[in-house]
């Protein structure tokens, strides 16, 4: 994943609620996500504190390679990612990282599709 393995959220639900995320379970998680202080990057290839820490896979794409402990090393809690920076080799929705998963508290769950019985509950 482009930040490592962390768990990711996003602001948009059409981002969230892509295939690619949902695996057809028409199912989005609506949670409170704890950032403490956030690392806001403005995309990789963009100068920011844990530049260190991007790397690039075997294609070629940069990606930061980053554990809890280096996160929290370099004084921060989570990364958020700015939108409108895929220029930069970033984001095209606002998205937030958090790599420790006591920092997300799931509200609900929201089935989301078809209509009739199985819309938003």
């Amino acid at each position: 994943n482009m930040f490592g393995r962390a768990v990711y959220f996003a602001t948009d639900s059409s981002k969230s609620f892509q295939q690619m995320y949902t695996k057809g379970s028409g199912c989005l998680l609506l949670c409170d996500v704890l950032l403490g202080n956030s690392c806001q990057i403005a995309g990789l290839e963009s100068r920011h504190p844990l530049s260190r820490h991007v790397k690039k896979s075997s294609k070629g794409r940069p990606f930061l390679d980053m554990s809890k402990r280096q996160l929290r090393d370099a004084g921060f809690d989570s990364v958020y990612a700015s939108r409108g920076s895929r220029d930069k080799a970033g984001v095209q929705y606002d998205e937030m990282m958090v790599y420790d998963t006591d920092q997300a508290i799931p509200r609900y769950i929201l089935h989301i599709g078809g209509g009739g019985e199985r819309g938003v509950r």
